[in-house]
C-alpha cells in the first residue's frame, strides 16, 4: 500500500471542477463519502452517475439565489467547496481506511491561503483550460457581474494555481469528443496518481455531462 496523501483540486470557478472531483473520487484507491453525493435520488450513490429523480443537484445553500437555476443542470457539484481546514472529519476516516491511498478534495476555498503562501497542503492538481473555454462556461453558468467582481474567476487565479500545482490537467482534452484525445488525457491522470482505470464509466459520465449542457433547465428545475 502506498503512502496516503491529500490532493487539493484547484480550478477557476465554472471550469468543471465538480466533474473532475467526482471522477477522481470514483476510483477505488480514492476516498469517497456518500455525504458528498449532493442530490435527492437515494438509489444513486456512485459519484459518476447522474441522479434520475430528480435529475439535478441540490443547492449547496438552500437560501442562495445568486446562481441561476440552470447552474444546477449544467454543473455537477459533489462535495462542497472546502478549504483544507474543513476536511478534518473526513481525514480521520480516510486515515483509518486500509484500501484507499488518496483523498482528493475541492480546494476552491484555499485561494486566499495560496495567495498568501500559507497553505499547509503541498500537493495540488490544477484544471487548466483555454480562455475561450472559460468564456463559454461563464456565459452559461454565471452572470457577468459575478465573474467580474471575483478574482478567483480571472488570470490572477490561473497564474497562482499553475505555479502551485504539481499536476496540471487539461480539461478540454478530458472533455474532448474525440475518444483518443480523452483517453490520452485520462490515462496520464490515473497513471500519475496510481489509480485503477475506470475509463468506460468515466467516459459515460463525461458524455452525459456534455449532453446536459444543451438541456432546457425550465423543463426540470423545481426549486
Amino acid at each position: 500500500m502506498q503512502p496516503k496523501k491529500i490532493v487539493g483540486i484547484l480550478y477557476v470557478a465554472g471550469s468543471a471542477g465538480g466533474l473532475v472531483t467526482r471522477i477522481l473520487q470514483s476510483h477505488k484507491e480514492s476516498y469517497w463519502d456518500t455525504e458528498w453525493v449532493n442530490h435527492d435520488d437515494s438509489d444513486i450513490i456512485n459519484p459518476i452517475e447522474f441522479p434520475s429523480n430528480p435529475i439535478y443537484f441540490k443547492k449547496e445553500d438552500p437560501d442562495c439565489n445568486s446562481l441561476k437555476p440552470s447552474y444546477y443542470i449544467h454543473s455537477c457539484h459533489g462535495m462542497p467547496h472546502y478549504g483544507h481546514w474543513m476536511l478534518t472529519p473526513y481525514i480521520n476516516k480516510f486515515l483509518k481506511e486500509s484500501t484507499t491511498h488518496t483523498l482528493f478534495y475541492d480546494a476552491l476555498r484555499d485561494y486566499n491561503l495560496l495567495l498568501k503562501n500559507i497553505s499547509p497542503i503541498k500537493d495540488y492538481l490544477y484544471i487548466y483550460a483555454s480562455t475561450s473555454f472559460y468564456t463559454n462556461r461563464y456565459k452559461k453558468v454565471f452572470s457577468k457581474d459575478k465573474v467580474n467582481l471575483n478574482p478567483r474567476y480571472g488570470y490572477i487565479a490561473q497564474s497562482l494555481y499553475a505555479k502551485r500545482a504539481k499536476y496540471t490537467l487539461n480539461i478540454e482534452n478530458l472533455l474532448n469528443i474525440d475518444y483518443y484525445v480523452f483517453e490520452e488525457e485520462y490515462n496520464k491522470l490515473i497513471s500519475y496518481y496510481n489509480l485503477t482505470s475506470r475509463i468506460s464509466g468515466v467516459r459515460a459520465f463525461i458524455l452525459a455531462w456534455i449532453e446536459r449542457q444543451s438541456l432546457d433547465p425550465s423543463r426540470y428545475i423545481n426549486y
